[in-house]
């Protein structure tokens, strides 16, 4: 049993129309989202490369570690990874927001409902990143840490510490 010509719509139809014109406009503004989110991160990356050794300073404080390097670059590439993690955090909003205005002309959901989006969106973002910082990782490292023993000292490397901090940062405030 096969399907008839008369089931099928007529080509070229408006229903088609539409879905093509949503296609390409999400398409387009995909491009557009893309080039502008890769420059504002380069941007506020690059600012906040200038205050990576305060904020490393805190972290390592906060934290109670005391930290080592193993290669040339590591000291330069982990500032590097701060500001970088840290840029993150701080586009989040204009990120969910850009996200919120492509579902909001691509689904036709309402400007309100945009606005909840983001609004809980970054609630939750930060709550996790804030729980991660503040219950987590001083209990993780604690842990981690624990296995030390007379024989066995740890010696941390600030890449691998900010490649950890960082990741759990950034996947807190995402699962949440």
């Amino acid at each position: 049993m096969g399907l008839s010509n008369k089931s099928l719509p007529p080509p070229g139809n408006k229903m088609d129309k539409d879905i093509t014109r949503n296609i390409v406009f999400l398409l387009m503004y995909l491009r557009r989202f893309l080039l502008e989110t890769a420059i504002a991160f380069l941007v506020t990356t690059g600012l906040l490369y200038w205050f990576s050794p305060e904020i490393l300073t805190l972290l390592q404080a906060y934290l109670d570690q005391k930290l080592a390097f193993f290669g040339v670059m590591e000291p330069i590439l982990a500032l590097l990874k701060l500001a970088s993690v840290g840029a993150l955090l701080l586009l989040a909003p204009w990120i969910l927001w850009r996200i919120a205005q492509a579902l909001e002309v691509v689904f036709g959901i309402s400007r309100r409902f945009a606005m909840i989006f983001v609004f809980t969106g970054l609630m939750l973002f930060y709550a996790g990143a804030a729980f991660c910082l503040l219950v987590t990782l001083p209990f993780g490292i604690d842990f981690l840490l624990g296995y030390q023993s007379a024989q066995i000292r740890p010696v941390i490397s600030i890449g691998k510490f900010i490649n950890f901090v960082g990741f759990f940062l950034l996947g807190f405030g995402l699962i949440f």
